[in-house]
């Protein structure tokens, strides 16, 4: 799934207000293990449970804005199609999703 870069924008700023740690840094360009050169967003982060639960929060908050019109809610991905997985970073964590990319 493509989302735009405004969405994308939107969505990461909303995690990080929820402040679960400073240690958070988004990703639109992450080739995790098996995606062969294709790009996806990841989350680099030392709590990386924390952070997939506010984004699974955010997520939701933003489908149930009854502010919205279709076309923007058709557009914002549901938690259960992202299919998060992890790769270690060191010290830190990387949470990716192969299936959310951003357009350019």
């Amino acid at each position: 799934m493509k989302i735009s870069r405004k969405l994308y924008t939107e969505i990461s700023e909303a995690v990080e207000a929820i402040e679960v740690t400073e240690d958070l840094s988004w990703r639109d360009d992450y080739s995790g293990r098996y995606m062969y050169g294709k790009n996806c967003v990841g989350v680099v982060t030392d709590k990386p449970m924390k952070v997939c639960m506010a984004l699974a929060v955010v997520l939701e908050e933003m489908h149930n804005d009854e502010f919205r019109d279709l076309k923007e809610l058709s557009e914002i991905p549901l938690w259960y199609h992202l299919n998060p997985l992890t790769d270690s970073m060191g010290l830190l964590t990387i949470v990716y999703f192969p299936n959310l990319q951003v357009a350019d």
